[in-house]
């Protein structure tokens, strides 16, 4: 991808959002669903980095509020080439997320989100300040009130159907019980888990302030998406958000 293109430009050049989540979209670049190696070699490295960019660079286009890297098999060299492109690609236009490595969060000056055995969120808070976006996964409501207590910018809530992102996911929470996580939580609650287009306005109405998605934009079928195709499937996702 060409870094002085119009394309990029275009989306680089929007005014700066806030560090903190603005309410939709929030997609998911995951390296397992686009079949992405575990240990890439330098070509196949160069390839993944190209990819990540475009991902990122169209989920902005798309009109999602923020984009999360989700490489949990590479290197956390791996990860930092990847980060550094995606920011690279969107400037300032969404916030990236880095999952569960502070390590490449602080070295590409990113968002981070934790899962509940990822590292001290209080710790992280700390090496990473106020501005950087900070999430949480969190799975039942126990969880939640923990959540109420501890300096992060949003929960993650789910799964809330089943998932085929993770390999060993946590049970299903359905709809009643995130709509209990988002009236109880005191920070904004974003539903994930198996979710689809359809599933926009059903999460909106149960009080969720976003709704993540991975294979309901990365995947049709049984292959992976390109990311123009990616593109098109989020575009159709926010849509829903918005008119739910």
């Amino acid at each position: 991808m060409d870094p002085n293109s119009a394309e990029l430009h275009a989306v680089s050049a929007q005014p700066p959002r806030s560090a903190k989540l603005g309410g939709g979209i929030y997609a998911i670049v995951d390296g397992e669903t686009l079949g992405w190696p575990a240990a890439p070699d330098d070509p196949q490295l160069i390839a993944v980095v190209r990819q990540s960019a475009e991902f990122a660079l169209a989920a902005a286009q798309a009109g999602a509020v923020a984009v999360q890297l989700r490489y949990k098999a590479a290197t956390s060299a791996a990860q930092t080439a990847c980060a550094r492109a995606m920011i690279r690609a969107v400037g300032s236009a969404l916030p990236i997320v880095v999952n569960d490595d502070i390590a490449v969060a602080l070295a590409v000056g990113s968002g981070l989100h934790l899962g509940q055995t990822d590292g001290d969120l209080t710790a992280a808070r700390c090496e990473l300040g106020d501005l950087a976006l900070l999430g949480w996964s969190t799975h039942d409501l126990d969880q939640i009130d923990k959540a109420n207590q501890l300096p992060m910018d949003y929960c993650g809530f789910g799964p809330v159907r089943s998932t085929a992102s993770k390999r060993n996911p946590e049970p299903e929470t359905g709809w009643a019980m995130l709509a209990d996580a988002c009236a109880r939580c005191a920070r904004p609650v974003v539903a994930i888990g198996g979710l689809q287009w359809q599933d926009a306005a059903i999460a909106r109405s149960a009080g969720a302030h976003g709704m993540a998605v991975i294979g309901a934009w990365l995947r049709d079928g049984d292959g992976a998406n390109s990311p123009m195709a990616a593109r098109v499937a989020l575009t159709r996702i926010v849509r829903a958000w918005q008119e739910g």
